[in-house]
């Protein structure tokens, strides 16, 4: 949907590697211009093969290493955030006319937090959604635009279930645009007495044989490549790292291999 309101707006990107090509390609069908990308150095190092391609989409590249590199950025008219690890400060938020709206992987108010698409596939969940909000200080609490369910197959791993979401992109160029022109009101989110999901570590990948094959299959698809991977220890010890899908058949060969070590 194009309008001659949001023709040629100027808006910047805070996001990494993943979401780069689907919010550019939302501006376009939006006819805005990307302004600013902000990514985190991990990030930007991911994509060194393609930073000369990705500069010639923005004006300028703001690689973040510390809180301070937010300070950079300019007033501007809008921001849009898919994907970065860094917490965006209220007073960088301020800055934007229309201020920031986050792409949240998952379902909003009952699957906020770190690592979403990781703890839904843990968990086993079936579907979810992906959540367009107004960003706030408090993390994922903004009132919300609009949301598009996302189904999750047995077989999905996290990098599915993230590029599904991103492909869901293009969904909301209706709700943006008629958010800027002030005919879309975001609707406040309900108080749910249900806690964020933590942040993982490495650490957090590792499974036991008392836990059942289903249980296992979940952790090993919920952190294949580009996460650390689902791990165990041997009967001496060794760390085993599995960064891809296995079949259930293929963990119940591992568990005679491995559980009466």
């Amino acid at each position: 949907m194009r309008n001659s309101f949001t023709k040629d707006l100027s808006v910047d990107l805070f996001t990494d590697e993943i979401g780069i090509h689907p919010l550019l390609n939302l501006l376009k069908e939006l006819n805005m211009k990307a302004r600013i990308l902000v990514i985190t150095d991990k990030k930007w190092d991911k994509l060194s093969f393609h930073h000369a391609k990705i500069s010639d989409e923005f004006q300028k590249i703001l690689i973040i290493r510390n809180r301070i590199d937010f300070d950079q950025i300019e007033d501007g008219c809008l921001g849009l955030s898919l994907g970065i690890s860094e917490k965006i400060p209220l007073e960088i938020i301020q800055k934007y006319t229309h201020g920031i709206l986050n792409f949240h992987l998952g379902k909003l108010p009952t699957q906020k937090g770190a690592n979403t698409v990781n703890w839904l596939v843990i968990r086993g969940e079936t579907n979810t959604e992906f959540t367009l909000h107004v960003m706030t200080e408090q993390i994922d609490s903004g009132p919300i635009l609009h949301a598009v369910k996302i189904e999750i197959d047995f077989e999905d791993t996290a990098v599915d279930l993230v590029k599904k979401m991103c492909l869901a992109v293009g969904e909301f160029t209706m709700p943006i645009n008629q958010f800027l022109m002030g005919t879309l009101v975001p609707r406040t989110q309900e108080i749910v007495a249900k806690k964020n999901f933590p942040r993982r570590s490495p650490e957090d990948g590792e499974f036991n044989w008392k836990m059942t094959n289903i249980e296992i299959y979940n952790m090993i698809r919920a952190l294949v490549d580009p996460w650390p991977g689902a791990y165990f220890l041997d009967g001496n010890g060794n760390k085993i790292v599995i960064k891809h899908r296995l079949t259930i058949s293929e963990i119940e060969n591992l568990r005679r291999k491995y559980a009466l070590e």
